[in-house]
């Protein structure tokens, strides 16, 4: 077989690949193949072609090796500037029992693995992080090498497409002096970040830290299992609150929230073997899940909302965008972004994630306790437990920014969290037209809900006063 067919036939196999968005399934690792990465030549991707239709036909830029057991394909790729990318690329078909991972060239960094569907047409490879990085297919035995079509017709920066903060107000829990928020962990860094905020003693020897936090009038309360070791990286269930595992996740959140009544929850997991911050947007009430480590294997019932079709889509209610910039912006060199398109990998993570933004849609607007924000947060592994602390210490405060903004006492219509004569002074100064209130002031000031500020909200604020 002549050098062009062989590559040919290589670089066909490694992007025929198929895959369901941006996958965390349960752990697997793997390194490069290639041993003279240096004599390897790149595909060059330049800023130009980003974030528009290309089409890239990829032949003879490709290395192979076999074991016993699988054939390795790989492909060097290179960006112009390092950014957070997603490759999307058409093709044919694909064998089954594929699987695909992302790899920085020292191979410190892993992404994935992504399984392979051969129903589909096309795949988008994300999140890449690295401007240089090396594409690995890998296709067990015994694999066949029919002629496939395909093409890199697409490569996006996922922080181009920025997710605009949708803005809904709503009236602040009245019945205790401090919200909750809610904040789990799995597999660490993730359950090590949030050790601090448990009020478990031990868990939390050095005492509990989340009460009224920073002094922002929100108590943090952290949940997650513990691991031996506590570094693992295969980690499996672990032991405690919330293991890995479909039955005692469900049982504990429920547990959980019907107790605390939380007004936020924010879950976190451990995501891909790099140092990605990546917010997920979207959670399916799905039935595919991947098995766990105990029997019954997948969840129950299956799906888990049975008051909701199968695959029906959540959203994440976190100020996503607000938290990916002040991430990259912090110093600790950390990759955040959303993660608009895909989903959170049809593991207990995704279970987990779901959960949160469900009881966020049931009681987002509960009069006594409501839940105004949910969502999940993959976390690279190799993000160290103090960096990692320190991220996620930035995220509960953008939350806690959002909460301040979004919420409202009715009849604090100057926020200073008391309700007397300068409240009235602001509603009289917008009746007769010398000021006007907008986003939550309005929505405080308009006692009677009517979207009307007028005599009556007056008197119902007097009323509060007296």
């Amino acid at each position: 077989m002549n050098k062009f067919i062989t590559y040919s036939m290589i670089v066909i196999l490694l992007l025929g690949l198929s895959v369901i968005g941006a996958q965390v399934a349960p752990y697997e690792t793997t390194s490069v193949q290639i041993k003279e990465i240096e004599e390897f030549e790149a595909i060059y991707i330049s800023d130009a072609m980003l974030n528009k239709p290309i089409k890239i036909n990829l032949e003879n830029s490709s290395e192979f090796s076999v074991n016993k057991t699988n054939l390795y394909i790989e492909t060097f790729i290179s960006l112009e500037s390092k950014k957070n990318t997603s490759l999307k690329i058409e093709y044919s078909e694909l064998p089954i029992g594929t699987k695909f991972f992302v790899l920085s060239l020292n191979g410190e960094k892993i992404i994935g693995p992504f399984y392979a569907n051969s129903k589909e047409k096309h795949v988008s490879i994300a999140p890449v992080s690295e401007s240089n990085f090396i594409l690995q297919c890998i296709i067990p035995k015994p694999w066949i090498s029919p002629s496939y079509k395909f093409s890199l017709i697409e490569i996006l920066d996922l922080n181009a497409h920025k997710l605009s903060s949708s803005k809904k107000y709503y009236k602040k829990s009245i019945n205790r002096e401090n919200p909750v928020i809610v904040v789990t962990g799995f597999w660490p860094p993730t359950n090590e970040m949030l050790r601090h905020f448990s009020q478990n003693p031990h868990l939390n020897p050095d005492g509990w830290q989340g009460e009224d936090w920073q002094g922002l009038g929100y108590d943090i309360i952290s949940f997650f299992p513990e691991f031996d070791p506590a570094d693992c990286d295969n980690c499996g269930q672990g032991y405690g609150d919330f293991e890995v595992d479909y039955q005692d996740t469900s049982v504990d959140f429920w547990e959980l929230v019907e107790g605390i009544k939380p007004s936020t929850i924010i879950t976190f997991s451990r995501g891909y073997i790099d140092y990605s911050w990546e917010l997920e947007y979207n959670y399916y009430n799905r039935t595919n899940w991947y098995a766990d480590y105990s029997n019954p294997f997948y969840p129950t019932p299956n799906p888990p909302d049975s008051d909701q079709p199968t695959n029906f889509l959540r959203n994440s209610t976190l100020p996503m965008q607000d938290i990916v910039d002040e991430i990259n912006s912090s110093n600790l060199g950390l990759d955040s972004y959303i993660d608009i398109n895909g989903h959170p990998g049809q593991f207990v993570s995704e279970f987990m994630g779901y959960h949160g933004v469900w009881y966020n849609s049931l009681y987002q607007f509960d009069p006594n306790d409501p839940c105004y924000l949910a969502g999940h947060v993959h976390v690279g592994g190799l993000i160290d437990w103090d960096a990692a602390k320190q991220a996620a210490e930035i995220t509960i405060t953008k939350v806690i920014e959002a909460l301040d903004e979004y919420t409202y006492i009715p009849g604090d219509v100057n926020y200073d969290n008391n309700i007397d004569v300068l409240d009235l002074v602001s509603v009289v100064s917008h009746i007769l037209g010398e000021q006007t209130l907008g986003g939550g002031s309005f929505y405080a000031a308009d006692m009677n809900s009517d979207s009307i500020i007028n005599i009556q909200d007056i008197i119902l604020i007097i009323n509060l006063i007296l």
